[in-house]
């Protein structure tokens, strides 16, 4: 278990596309010391955490099935092959097999993540606890000699990790889920944009995903698939049109604005020509 320590929150697949340089490496960035400090790294060693997904973190050998048999071979590895689809011949060509699996890809992307999961597993915490706060008298009835004053309490102590790991056990059925997916696949436009004449690359982010709105009404995901290629799924139709209008340089700058602002911590680009539009944008809050 211990090989799957360091967890990917964004897939090799996706990041080794930006790739560059005579070191076939990308730039990572990130505020320390009240200073922009850049590195060279390879995509397999950048956007991971140790233990981001794993249950019974309190042990020496925590429980790490949520990305040895979930997040690896259940959603990044078949959406590696529909991404070679994508950057090979557009949305247009994917069957619905392939639609599903990018689309429960993007949901994923919507889930991981340094701080979505500390709020994820603050709120499986917070759900789990209220129920367990319920009905004090019955476990006053049967604690026996336990010091423990409430099943909270109890919990806490016997089994530690239950209330942080509601959150992880909840990670398969909230990628599948049709609440989450149905608004990306129906009545949905998918689109690529190749962004060749924009004057630099897009940007990425340890949170790459883009989005706009809610899902329940009108939104905009958006996902740099490679530096100079887009990936869009949008409703309505109109706000499609109106993206579509755009230049390059516009889009480009548009969406590397908001992957300096979402960023956990982490902005990862080709080189370092953008150094500056990144120290302007990312917040200064990340250290």
């Amino acid at each position: 278990m211990s090989g799957h320590a360091d967890q990917h929150i964004v897939p090799q697949f996706l990041l080794k596309h930006w790739h560059r340089g005579a070191d076939e490496k990308l730039s990572a960035f990130r505020w320390a010391n009240g200073k922009l400090r850049s590195s060279r790294f390879k995509a397999k060693s950048v956007a991971k955490a140790r233990h981001i997904y794993s249950m019974q973190r309190s042990r020496v050998t925590p429980d790490v099935r949520a990305e040895r048999d979930f997040l690896g071979p259940l959603v990044d590895d078949p959406a590696a092959l529909v991404h070679k689809e994508i950057l090979r011949s557009g949305v247009r060509s994917l069957t619905d097999e392939g639609k599903q699996t990018w689309s429960a890809f993007l949901v994923s992307l919507m889930l991981r993540g340094h701080s979505m999961m500390l709020h994820m597993r603050a709120r499986g915490r917070a759900i789990l606890g209220a129920g367990l706060d319920e009905a004090p008298d019955e476990y006053q009835a049967v604690r026996g000699d336990d010091a423990a004053p409430t099943l909270r309490a109890w919990i806490e102590k016997h089994h530690p990790d239950q209330l942080d790991d509601l959150a992880v056990l909840a990670l398969p059925e909230l990628v599948f889920s049709q609440k989450l997916n149905l608004p990306l696949l129906n009545g949905c436009t998918w689109a690529t944009r190749r962004l060749s004449t924009a004057p630099h690359d897009l940007l990425m982010s340890d949170r790459p995903l883009i989005y706009v709105g809610t899902l329940d009404k009108g939104f905009i995901v958006a996902l740099p698939i490679a530096p100079q290629m887009a990936f869009f799924a949008v409703k309505p139709r109109e706000t499609w049109n109106n993206i579509a209008g755009l230049t390059d340089r516009a889009i480009v700058k548009e969406l590397n604005l908001h992957i300096c602002q979402t960023a956990d911590q982490y902005v990862y680009s080709t080189g370092v020509a953008q150094e500056p539009f990144i120290k302007k944008h990312l917040p200064h809050r990340h250290r």
